[in-house]
C-alpha cells in the first residue's frame, strides 16, 4: 500500500488484541467487542440546555448526527418537521422559535439520551441460514414518509430479522396527496 502512496493510518478491527473496544466507522460508534454500531449522541444537544431554541440551533442539531443506515431516522424526524414549521412561520435564523415549537423541541431533547443506547449488529447475515429474504416497508402521511428494509434469516426454525436501511423524508412544504407521497418513498 505504502508503494501505491496509500499510506494507512488509524486501523481499526475487532481482533482482541486491539486496546480500544470503541471506534468511530461512518459517524456511528463501533463497539469491536460486541460487534454492534451505535449512535454517539451529539454533543451539541447538551449545549442548548438553558439556552434559547433558534432556527441555527435547529440545523446544527440536525446535521450533527450523521448516520448512513438510517436507524436513527425515526428519532430525527421530529427536529426536522419543527424545522419545517419555522420555515412556513417565517422565522429569522436567529429568532427564538415560538414558545409551542420550543415546549416540542426540548422534550425531544429529554428523550434523546436513549438514541446512544440502541445498538445495532454489525453483521446482517447468520454464521448459518437455511433461507433469507428481504423485506421492504415503506408508508407516508401528510408530514413525512420513509421507507425501511429488513434482511430475515432463517436456520433450523430460528429466525432472525435485520435492519438492512432506513430513510425518512419531510413531506415536501407544498401540499401533496398521501398517494403521491407513497410514490415519492419508492424512490
Amino acid at each position: 500500500m505504502k508503494e501505491g502512496a496509500f499510506e494507512l493510518r488509524c486501523w481499526a478491527s475487532n481482533d482482541s488484541k486491539e486496546d480500544q473496544d470503541k471506534q468511530m466507522v461512518l459517524g456511528l460508534s463501533w463497539d469491536v467487542i460486541s460487534d454492534e454500531l451505535s449512535c454517539k449522541l451529539p454533543s451539541n444537544i447538551d449545549c442548548t440546555q438553558g439556552k434559547p431554541v433558534t432556527k441555527r440551533v435547529l440545523l446544527s442539531v440536525i446535521n450533527s448526527v450523521y448516520d448512513p443506515i438510517g436507524f436513527t431516522a425515526p428519532a430525527l424526524l421530529l427536529p426536522k418537521l419543527l424545522m419545517q414549521e419555522a420555515w412556513r412561520g417565517k422565522i429569522g435564523w436567529d429568532e427564538v422559535l415560538p414558545v409551542e415549537l420550543e415546549h416540542k423541541y426540548r422534550l425531544w431533547e429529554r428523550t434523546m439520551h436513549f438514541m446512544s443506547k440502541c445498538a445495532i449488529s454489525r453483521r446482517l447475515f447468520a454464521e448459518n441460514y437455511d433461507d433469507f429474504t428481504v423485506h421492504i416497508f415503506t408508508d407516508a402521511s401528510a408530514y413525512a414518509y420513509a421507507a425501511c428494509a429488513f434482511l430475515r434469516c432463517e436456520f433450523k426454525g430460528q429466525v432472525t430479522v435485520k435492519l438492512m436501511a432506513a430513510k425518512a423524508r419531510l413531506a415536501p412544504m407544498k401540499k401533496s396527496t398521501i398517494p403521491r407521497l407513497e410514490l415519492l418513498e419508492q424512490l
